[in-house]
């Protein structure tokens, strides 16, 4: 539930939000770190720290992941909501 609010806030307000509340890690962040060359949560986890403590943002952080490997991120809010949904 938290994950799906998360995503609406996201492509509503079209703000930064924070995907990894424990590490204060944002969408941009996470965009920025596969853009310099970090292609998976792996590597993005080593970069950034998502995912390292509680895990709940894991779901979200893969496919903002994916979304930004294709990049052109104007597009990736909707390709975002529809990658959690599908």
């Amino acid at each position: 539930m938290l994950m799906l609010l998360q995503l609406l806030l996201i492509i509503i307000y079209n703000c930064n939000m924070y995907i990894c509340i424990c590490n204060a890690v944002t969408e941009s962040e996470i965009v920025s770190s596969v853009q310099n060359g970090n292609e998976n949560l792996d590597s993005v986890s080593v970069n950034l720290g998502v995912g390292m403590y509680c895990g709940s943002c894991v779901q979200v952080a893969k496919a903002l992941i994916e979304v930004a490997k294709g990049d052109e991120h104007k597009r990736s809010r909707t390709q975002l909501a529809h990658s959690l949904t599908d």
